[in-house]
């Protein structure tokens, strides 16, 4: 199934500016594709990782490590436990914060 960049800002509840941002820092896994008319063309694969990137986000990951690990994926080398090892890493990053905003020690 073809989706338009207006339906996965829809499904998304990303705006279509938001989607290009995202296209142009690559965080996209996987190269949008281009129709008739040099329009974007998005596939489900395409709005289950944008899912995953509006969840990543909602957490406080930064940017650029979904970037990372979606080169990783693009790389064919993005699995399981590189999504847990990004995960990680933000754990160790908001702990910190936590225990900065609240000065205390874990």
């Amino acid at each position: 199934m073809q989706l338009s960049i207006g339906q996965v800002a829809e499904r998304t509840g990303l705006s279509i500016h938001t989607l290009r941002f995202y296209e142009r820092e690559g965080v996209i896994a996987a190269p949008v594709r281009r129709g008739p008319g040099g329009r974007r063309v998005y596939t489900e694969a395409d709005v289950e990782w944008l899912h995953l990137c509006v969840n990543l986000r909602a957490s406080g990951v930064p940017l650029p490590a979904i970037r990372q690990y979606a080169e990783r994926v693009r790389q064919g080398i993005g699995d399981e436990e590189d999504l847990l090892a990004l995960l990680r890493q933000h754990h160790g990053r908001v702990a910190a914060q936590i225990e900065q905003l609240t000065g205390t020690s874990a």
